[in-house]
């Protein structure tokens, strides 16, 4: 295997790195069993968690975090070694180097106290099993092999020195490798204070659910790029230089999240680069009376295009399945948070949930009825999607957020919000077709715990847009009418097969009705109302608990 160079951390991530994280963006800290926080390695956080830890400090240094491929941790690990350990083949040596079953004492310790390896990296075997950015698949390293065969083959060489270390230089490693582009499971590596010498191994692998939260689990940060000249701080800004950054090659890390407002993306060119984030800015009055500038929700830019909107399979108002053109439209990351809604209640004093609506039987501090508490929500609970609001008070939020920023933020229709959702599928969910696979992206009945949950801990679709399936219905523009699908199809060119040629430009909806859409399903429904195509609706002055929305911005 050959990698580019990269940086690592010393240490595994420590509780006191990831729980500033948590206080910074309000999410829920993870449990540390009574173990203690501080300098011991963050353990109870999922693949995604992690995920979204390498995003934040991306984003708050400038620098582009990320986690390790599976190639470069055994890379870091090994650090030149050939042997089952870093330190040699005699696992009684494997105290001195890590803390595994037969001497952690059923817990965690803090990073460093044991031997590092010959690069100096600390707990590279045991104390926590660390997160990979690699899918998981038993046949990746003969799929390798077998390339490098082929590669011996095509060029002559000899195919036996391919399997030392002293092979031919006219021989071509694996370039960067970085596993499956799919699967089902990422891969851990590195053993835990809770297994044996044998999954400490260099070259152990294991795997789970991206969505898994355990006890052993943690990880480690990969960085790419040139260390710059000065200092590195959170949310700060480096000092003026002369000399360009240099920018990341095209087999760096994923691009992290565009902060730029979008009058300085349009500076930069005419739209952000497709399904790339952008957020807006807008000055509201603080707690104090003073001015504060803030960001709006993330958004992301979807350029226009043509997608087949329905299905044929579904219930009768999702059919028959048509063409649709939408133009070019960006649409929240994630459903409007509890923590971004609060302050246009908060400025205006008014929409509030009817959990902290004066005189409302759910209101949480003087109503007799607990329906919303026993579903998690509460006012210091930012992350979650708001909900317990009603189509007309979603509606005031986008006209509230469009007065303060310029721009046009208003609900999707009901087309943009399948195209979104789709992501350029055609399967059942932007995943697949299979239901077994909605645990990984979705809050539903079979796995919420009859709650809501934070925004964003689930896997993304395509164009990483978060809690796209489940989590809570989102209320959309448009008035609902059973047979708007046959009316559209009725109306566009069709070819013999009575199938629409020519698509709907940007359809919007019956002009009237009696009840607005809302689409996506929600943790208290089944992986069919979870569906892309899946519809439903409600009188535009409903609240429920599961019930929010997500912004459309006009770009």
């Amino acid at each position: 295997m050959r990698v580019d160079a990269f940086s690592i951390g010393q240490y595994p991530l420590t509780f006191a790195e990831y729980d500033r994280f948590c206080e910074e963006t309000g999410r829920e800290k993870p449990n540390d069993r009574g173990w203690g926080r501080g300098k011991r390695p963050v353990i109870n956080v999922s693949w995604e968690e992690a995920q979204a830890y390498c995003e934040w400090l991306s984003k708050q240094t400038g620098e582009s975090y990320r986690l390790l491929s599976e190639a470069e941790w055994e890379y870091a690990c090994r650090a030149g070694s050939t042997t089952r350990w870093s330190f040699g083949d005699n696992e009684e040596q494997l105290g001195e180097s890590a803390w595994y079953a037969a001497n952690a004492r059923g817990k965690t310790h803090p990073v460093g106290e044991k031997q590092p390896n010959a690069w100096h990296l600390h707990d590279m075997h045991g104390n926590v099993w660390e997160w990979c950015q690699d899918w998981f698949s038993d046949s990746c390293y003969a799929q390798r092999t077998s390339e490098l065969r082929r590669h011996s083959k095509d060029t002559g060489a000899d195919w036996s020195a391919t399997r030392t270390a002293s092979s031919s230089p006219r021989v071509v490693a694996s370039e960067n490798p970085g596993g499956p582009e799919s699967g089902s499971r990422r891969v851990v590596r590195g053993g835990s204070w809770h297994h044996g010498a044998g999954s400490c191994r260099s070259a152990a692998r294991y795997r789970w659910r991206p969505s898994y939260r355990y006890y052993y689990l943690g990880f480690r940060l990969s960085r790419t790029g040139s260390w710059r000249s000065y200092p590195i701080t959170l949310g700060g800004e480096p000092p003026e230089s002369s000399e360009a950054a240099p920018r990341p090659s095209s087999g760096d890390a994923a691009p992290v999240a565009d902060s730029a407002t979008p009058s300085e993306s349009r500076r930069q060119g005419p739209h952000p680069e497709p399904h790339k984030s952008f957020r807006d800015r807008l000055v509201i009055a603080a707690t104090d009376g003073k001015r504060q500038e803030i960001e709006a929700p993330e958004m992301v830019y979807l350029p226009a295009g043509t997608f087949r909107m329905g299905d044929e399979q579904g219930g009768d108002d999702e059919k028959p399945a048509r063409l649709v053109r939408l133009d070019a439209f960006a649409i929240g990351r994630t459903p409007v948070t509890w923590g971004e809604y609060r302050r246009f209640c908060e400025a205006e004093n008014s929409n509030w949930p009817e959990w902290l609506e004066k005189g409302s039987s759910y209101h949480l501090g003087s109503g007799n009825d607990k329906f919303y508490p026993d579903r998690s929500v509460k006012r210091d609970a930012l992350e979650l999607p708001v909900v317990g609001i009603s189509w007309d008070d979603a509606r005031a939020y986008c006209e509230w957020l469009s007065e303060l920023t310029g721009e046009q933020y208003r609900l999707p229709t009901e087309a943009q919000w399948e195209y979104a959702c789709r992501a350029g599928t055609e399967t059942r969910w932007s995943f697949s077709d299979e239901a077994r696979d909605l645990d990984e992206h979705a809050w539903h009945s079979g796995n919420s715990d009859g709650k809501l949950h934070p925004v964003a801990l689930k896997r993304p679709n395509p164009w990483g847009l978060y809690d796209i399936h489940g989590n809570v219905w989102e209320w959309c523009a448009d008035w609902y009418a059973g047979d708007y699908y046959k009316r559209l199809s009725s109306s566009a060119e069709e070819h013999a097969s009575g199938t629409p040629k020519t698509p709907s430009e940007n359809p919007s909806g019956p002009q009237s009705g009696s009840y607005r859409v809302f689409r996506g399903g929600s943790w208290s429904y089944d992986a069919d109302n979870c569906r892309s195509a899946y519809r439903d609706r409600w009188h535009p002055s409903y609240r429920y608990y599961d019930l929010g929305f997500r912004l459309s911005r006009t770009v």
